[in-house]
């Protein structure tokens, strides 16, 4: 993968919202796709697909904006007709690739040479897809583009995914999730300063006001919160499925491993449900390994407004009792290390074993045992 990009070539690409992609990019990661044209069928699959799992993108601080070559106007009446009602599809980002610089600059290929030999493939999936395929070309398209993908983080592209041929239907979450690798972050970047509600709206409304800082001494009487749940397998009640394969990785060793929880991370993404891991790698991957107690404290009013509050997208399955208790906690003893520890043994006994138990069955779970040592 070649990550380089022509510097501050980004800020150069407006978008349908008024901002350029590179000043999405300083808060949020991008899932930038090129599309060919609208009237094909694989392209409107595509956009059916980005619909589909807006919200689970979103949850990874996530924006999707697609890249096409017909006119905006021409782009904005398809794109409404299409949506047929659906606010998502309807509100998409998108960019104009005028002139095909943003192409150009991502290297997008063109031409039929190289997809002739999928030429079976490209027709029988044509033949069989919920769209109907038309071949007449809207002005100013090219037919012969080969589709792409790829994510970018402040300005720079940290994985990619290139279509073989027109026909190729991309997997978004694991694009973006990236299970092979570890190299960047899954979670909301410190710094943001919007978080995005649960409201169908694509508006990003701003942080709750951060609450004053309040001088907590540490209470030598308060006794060490542990995560005292060590799951293993072999204890697991009857009722849950026998593995498919004899080697066998316990639930805090996939919690625990930097790659084995992106195999976990993209199972629960496409349940529509990763806000749990989330919060488990912000509280045990982030919050804890702070050392300074005034930052460790502003990462912990950050974690509560992101999953305790009822208005984010990311608010977990917890009850309010542990919710009040981590909030009294804060305010009268700091940000200890043991803060949310009740919170995470409450998720690790229910949420968390039940995703488990379907994780275990399925087939990323073989493939993450497989690929990860």
């Amino acid at each position: 993968m070649n990550n380089t990009l022509t510097e501050g070539i980004l800020y150069s690409f407006n978008t349908n919202k008024g901002i350029s992609i590179g000043e999405i990019s300083k808060k949020h990661k991008i899932l930038l796709l090129f599309l060919r044209h609208t009237n094909c069928c694989f392209c409107k699959e595509a956009l059916l697909d980005l619909s589909d799992n807006y919200k689970t993108l979103i949850k990874y601080n996530t924006i999707p904006i697609v890249v096409h070559m017909e006119s905006p106007a021409y782009f904005e009446r398809f794109l409404k007709k299409f949506a047929d009602g659906n606010q998502t599809m309807e509100n998409l980002t998108s960019a104009y690739d005028e002139d095909n610089r943003i192409s150009k600059e991502f290297k997008i290929k063109s031409g039929w040479s190289t997809q002739i030999k999928y030429i079976v493939e490209i027709l029988t999936r044509a033949a069989t897809n919920q769209f109907v395929n038309n071949p007449v070309k809207p002005p100013g398209t090219d037919d012969t583009r080969i589709p792409a993908l790829f994510i970018i983080e402040d300005n720079k592209i940290i994985n990619e995914f290139r279509h073989d041929h027109v026909a190729v239907r991309a997997d978004y979450l694991r694009v973006l999730i990236n299970p092979e690798s570890d190299n960047f972050s899954l979670l909301p970047v410190p710094h943001r300063d919007e978080i995005p509600r649960t409201s169908t709206s694509t508006k990003l409304l701003p942080l709750q006001e951060e609450q004053k800082d309040v001088q907590g001494k540490p209470n030598n009487t308060l006794k060490r919160l542990s995560r005292s749940l060590s799951f293993r397998f072999k204890s697991l009640p009857a009722a849950i499925p026998e593995p498919k394969i004899d080697q066998v990785i316990d639930l805090d060793d996939i919690l625990d491993h930097p790659k084995r929880i992106r195999y976990l991370h993209l199972f629960a993404s496409r349940e529509f449900a990763p806000e749990t891991v989330i919060f488990y790698e912000h509280v045990n991957g982030k919050y804890k390994k702070i050392v300074a107690e005034l930052e460790r404290r502003g990462v912990a009013e950050e974690i509560i407004d992101l999953y305790f509050n009822p208005d984010s997208i990311y608010e977990v399955n917890t009850k309010e009792k542990e919710k009040n208790e981590v909030r009294s906690v804060l305010i009268e003893r700091g940000a200890i290390i043991e803060l949310f520890d009740r919170v995470l043994k409450e998720m690790e006994g229910q949420v968390l074993i039940d995703l488990y138990k379907r994780f275990a069955e399925s087939d990323l779970y073989l493939e993450m045992v497989k690929n990860v040592k």
